[in-house]
């Protein structure tokens, strides 16, 4: 289906548009425009939109009442366990059952496989108390609307980077840390944009009557891979990092999204709904080799820098979680395990943790956590929505 705001293609199994938010999330708040465009909303999209919202309503409603037979048939099985012990007998407690998918107000499929074991190449955790380097460049509405801003990643001494009435989004930090490239619509349409970590020298690189989005750099600091609809369809392309040399990489009618360059240089993974559902994709850095890792709703790619690992975002489990895979998309790993919505990974330059979005604090928050999923930590505070975390390479 397409977005009823931006007009971005999402698969039905999406609780909102991870462009422009406009849908609702299963906790009813309505999440912010951080990347969409402003196309006008078709009728047939309104009426979509309206059914969604019934679907969620009445999923909700089910799991209440799930919930209220839950608690009194917990009440009973207390009365019965104390009523064994008396006896000198031994009485196992029942286990809630979990929320049906529609409760989650996404689809899934019926059965899920045993999850592998963990995989035994994840970063050493470092102890209590390890010093966390580096700069955290982040998405923000907090001052109107949506600006970059960066802290440290402690989540100490934040600051506003972007000065500007327009929508400023998605950054990604240059290999060397010497500059960050985002998303504005300064100009009219969403185009990519580098500037000075300072907010300096702000240079628009894509001049186009359509949507350019997501830049991410290659290893080498050399080009910049990014999203664009200029064949109709969402592709991934490559360009040089002065916006020269375009060229589209993956080639596809399908839907692709979220490039994610290797930090080793080699390889550019992606999402893409080609095979009828958004999985991760990974090629070479040429457009060769396309080959599948994933099978679900999976979204959000962020490389470890030894580039042995994938983090991604998936709601296999029936609600957004951020996984871990082997480059191969092999030991596929839930990191989060919590009931709320987890997004937008992205690995700090030793490796030894991710940054997150998640609203289990009900507002959207960046929290960073060890890159086995232990030691979680909130970083922003805020009542605004701060979103895109990207860590600067040093």
């Amino acid at each position: 289906m397409q977005c009823a705001d931006c007009g971005r293609t999402i698969p039905d199994t999406a609780d909102f548009c991870a462009y422009c938010g406009s849908k609702k999330t299963p906790r009813g708040t309505t999440l912010l425009r951080w990347i969409g465009q402003s196309r006008g909303r078709s009728p047939v999209a309104a009426v979509v939109l309206a059914l969604s919202g019934i679907v969620f309503i009445c999923g909700a409603c089910l799991w209440a009442v799930q919930a209220i037979r839950h608690s009194t048939e917990q009440a009973t099985a207390s009365t019965d366990l104390a009523d064994s012990d008396a006896q000198g007998l031994v009485s196992v407690g029942r286990t809630p059952a979990a929320p049906s998918a529609s409760a989650a107000g996404t689809k899934g499929p019926s059965t899920y496989a045993p999850e592998p074991p963990r995989p035994t190449d994840t970063p050493t955790v470092p102890s209590a108390g390890g010093t966390i380097t580096g700069l955290i460049a982040f998405t923000s509405n907090r001052d109107g609307n949506n600006e970059i801003y960066k802290m440290q990643s402690d989540g100490t001494e934040i600051a506003r980077v972007t000065r500007n009435p327009a929508d400023d989004s998605s950054p990604c930090w240059s290999p060397d840390g010497a500059h960050i490239a985002f998303v504005s619509n300064r100009d009219g349409n969403y185009e990519i944009y580098v500037m000075e970590p300072d907010g300096g020298q702000v240079t628009r690189l894509t001049n186009n009557s359509f949507g350019d989005w997501g830049p991410s750099w290659s290893a080498d600091g050399r080009s910049i891979a990014l999203v664009s609809d200029q064949q109709g369809n969402d592709e991934i392309y490559a360009m040089n990092a002065d916006g020269s040399g375009r060229r589209n990489v993956t080639n596809n009618p399908a839907e692709d999204w979220w490039p994610a360059w290797s930090p080793d240089g080699r390889y550019i993974a992606f999402v893409s709904d080609r095979d009828g559902d958004s999985e991760v994709y990974v090629m070479n850095a040429d457009g060769r080799g396309q080959t599948r890792l994933t099978n679900g709703q999976n979204y959000d790619l962020s490389w470890s820098p030894d580039s042995r690992q994938i983090a991604f975002v998936s709601n296999r489990d029936k609600n957004w979680e951020i996984y871990a895979m082997n480059a191969d998309g092999s030991r596929q790993v839930n990191l989060t395990r919590n009931p709320a919505q987890d997004w937008w990974p992205w690995w700090s330059p030793d490796g030894e943790r991710i940054a997150f979005v998640s609203d289990r604090d009900e507002s959207w928050e960046i929290y960073v956590m060890n890159a086995d999923g232990s030691g979680t930590n909130r970083l922003t505070h805020n009542s605004a929505a701060d979103v895109h975390p990207s860590w600067s390479p040093r």
